[in-house]
């Protein structure tokens, strides 16, 4: 079977759920060749049990090393834009700490309580016109209302952060990123204006969620630069991630009628309707990391040079097993020397066999 997961045309089809199928039978840790400069070719894995196991072994995987999107950045730019999601230990420990500090049992209720208001009041709107586009209307403005409302972002703002969120997210889409800089300017209009929102808590502090992570307890708080990229991840990762699962999930009903009539009738099932739409259409479909230990090594380089690495998870008895071997890269930390293969987990395959996205 040809092997392309990389293309956009593979997936304006749905999602290929065929390849997936065929990798976790035949090929569960998959060299993929790339002809696209921006990402390198890498070792796919589509079963469950080891992603989940490499994506727990993180002694060996790097989310910080190389990042966490599959093409190409370099150090600056990653550096620039580096956010919890794109760190290790102990730099990770301290910020999830830090961030957890702003949703307290208190603000969650307080929130939920409004989203709840929000929810009926767009679905209103539309039901009361009665032919509406579901992904604009509904699974767009939802997220956005919701890190608009935990950030404190004022009504009229949150169309414009809306659009920066989507510039961003749709760096490879026409419609919303129509000049190659296009992306890189919404990312630094937004953390610009996240600057403007942490400045005016800092001279207005309130009893919000914002002015929980920049109030310094216990000598730490989010310092400027990090509470900026923790905005960018989270309006760009919520807003991207939700909308898309909404909307996924959505498709899903519709393309299978006796399921959403299953959902209407069944009592219990709308408790786990979400969890499941998110195991279904599991946005983000692949992420990437850097492996960088010697007990998985494939082969020796005398290289010294550690170009940008474009990497997700693996299994560590799988790799050091698995043929041909693909290129690989060697990297100087202190006086040990780690050889870096390309590791890529995808997700969004479902399988009988899993419990979670595959």
């Amino acid at each position: 079977m040809d092997i392309d997961l990389i293309s956009p045309d593979q997936w304006t089809k749905g999602i290929p759920h065929g390849q997936f199928e065929w990798l976790r039978n035949e090929a569960p840790v998959f060299w993929h060749e790339s002809d696209d400069p921006a990402v390198p070719g890498f070792w796919a894995l589509t079963r469950h049990a080891d992603v989940q196991a490499a994506s727990r072994d993180v002694d060996r995987y790097s989310s910080e090393r190389g990042g966490v999107f599959l093409n190409v950045q370099s150090d600056e730019e990653r550096d620039m834009f580096r956010s919890i999601i794109e760190t290790d230990r102990p730099g990770h420990t301290r910020l999830r700490r830090l961030v957890n500090r702003g949703f307290t049992p208190r603000a969650l209720i307080e929130f939920e309580a409004s989203y709840r208001r929000a929810v009926r009041t767009v679905l209103a709107d539309v039901i009361a016109r009665g032919t509406f586009d579901w992904v604009t209307e509904v699974a767009t403005m939802l997220p956005a209302f919701a890190i608009s409302e935990l950030l404190g972002v004022p009504v009229e703002d949150r169309p414009q952060v809306t659009a920066w969120t989507n510039t961003i997210s749709g760096a490879n889409d026409p419609e919303f990123a129509a000049e190659p800089d296009a992306p890189l300017q919404a990312a630094i209009a937004l953390y610009s204006y996240a600057t403007e929102l942490a400045d005016q808590r800092r001279s207005d502090p309130r009893d919000d969620i914002v002015t929980s992570l920049i109030t310094e307890v216990d000598d730490d708080a989010l310092g400027a630069h990090e509470f900026e990229v923790f905005v960018l991840a989270l309006a760009v990762a919520g807003n991207e991630t939700t909308r898309t699962a909404m909307s996924q999930g959505m498709l899903a009903l519709l393309d299978q009628p006796e399921q959403m009539q299953l959902l209407r009738t069944s009592d219990g099932l709308a408790a786990t309707a979400a969890d499941e739409m998110i195991r279904w259409s599991t946005p983000p479909p692949a992420t990437s990391t850097c492996t960088a230990s010697p007990s998985v090594r494939t082969i020796r380089s005398r290289s010294t040079t550690c170009p940008r690495t474009t990497t997700r998870r693996s299994s560590p008895t799988r790799t050091a097993s698995t043929s041909p071997v693909p290129p690989t890269r060697t990297c100087r930390s202190g006086a040990e020397v780690h050889t870096t293969a390309s590791v890529r987990t995808w997700h969004g395959s479902r399988s009988p066999s899993c419990s979670r996205s595959c």
